[in-house]
């Protein structure tokens, strides 16, 4: 477990650095994602100092699918 998570926050804190490196600072961050997942993504975003929004994931697929069938 200790493992893992120390993992996950490492890879974490790399995918932060690169977007970092390549995009510079963000106004606004959106996660779009699980709670859980995004809720570590935010942790890391906010210490670099980045606003976060965290919009969950299957809510944005079923809103899509409405729209999709709404089209039609």
């Amino acid at each position: 477990q200790d493992r893992s998570a120390r993992l996950s926050g490492l890879l974490i804190g790399s995918e932060m650095a690169h977007q970092r490196f390549v995009a510079g600072n963000f106004g606004l961050l959106a996660l779009i994602g699980s709670r859980d997942l995004s809720g570590f993504y935010k942790r890391a975003a906010q210490h670099l100092g980045w606003a976060v929004s965290v919009i969950d994931g299957d809510e944005m697929v079923l809103k899509g699918l409405h729209a999709v069938r709404d089209m039609f």
